[in-house]
Formats: structure tokens, sequence, C-alpha cells
């Protein structure tokens, strides 16, 4: 009886260590922004692994696209982060300091049509709203950005 009582206790604790959540833990080069691409396809990785994003400052530019995790409550934010948006750009030409903060670039084309629409429509719903509330013409132009505290977006961690 003993030792049928340390198996399932054994088998709980198995479960419980299968569902458990890991922080993701914004603070690298990664909340500068990059390539939208690329961080939708993060975005899949941390949906399928139940993996949650915390916003810790500032999350700029394609690191936004991180909020299509919203719905899946895998995403919050700590007080004082802030979301940064602006139109999607295809960069080349990128210098960065050893931070990885961008010192120069070129923008080659801005993301538009079917490209464009992939990206924006990722955005929940809320979100959009937000952005077209703040900025009517959509998302703005690099320069432009528009700021938004991201504890307005997403739970407080």
């Amino acid at each position: 009886m003993k030792l049928i009582g340390i198996a399932i206790a054994a088998l709980l604790f198995l479960a419980g260590q299968a569902t458990a959540q890991t922080d993701y833990i914004l603070n690298g080069v990664e909340r500068l922004g990059g390539n939208p691409y690329a961080f939708l396809a993060q975005v899949r990785m941390y949906r399928e692994r139940d993996v949650r994003v915390v916003v810790k400052d500032q999350c700029v530019s394609s690191c936004t696209l991180y909020t299509s995790l919203l719905p899946d409550g895998l995403i919050c934010a700590l007080p004082g982060a802030k979301f940064i948006f602006h139109r999607f750009n295809i960069l080349s030409d990128i210098k960065t300091d050893p931070e990885g903060h961008i010192l120069s670039f070129k923008i080659d084309r801005p993301l538009v049509g079917e490209d464009f629409t992939r990206i924006w429509l990722s955005y929940p719903l809320s979100v959009r709203k937000r952005i077209i509330r703040e900025s009517p013409q959509g998302l703005p132009r690099w320069g432009q950005e528009l700021v938004v505290p991201a504890t307005d977006l997403v739970p407080t961690c």
C-alpha cells in the first residue's frame, strides 16, 4: 500500500512538472525589435511550449508582436513597462552597438499588402483597437512611435 502511495505521489509530481509554465523575461536585444517573421515564429514556439513572456521595461517594434500571446494568457508586464509601436519596415545594413542598440540602418521598404495584413492581424483585437484609438491612421511611421503602458494591454505580472 505504501508503494502505491509513493507511485501516485510520483505521478502527480510528474504531471505537475509537465504542465508547469516557464517565464521568459524580456531583457535582451529582442526587446528592441527585429524581423517580424522571426518574432511570429517565437510566438508560435512559446505557445507550443507554454512559455509566458514577461515585459520588464520596453518592448519596441516587432517585439510588440508578443501581444499575440494575450489570448493564451502567456504574456504579462511589470509596472512601468511600455509597448512602443510603429509601422513595420524591412531593414538592411543594420549596425548595432555591443548591447544590440541600433545605431544605423537602411529602410529597404515598408511592409505592405498581404505581408502587412498578416502581421497586423496577429495582434489581438483589443491591441488593434487601442492602436487605432490612439493613432487613427494605424501604426505610426518610424520616428513617430505610439507609446502605450504595457499594463494597459496585458495583465500585470
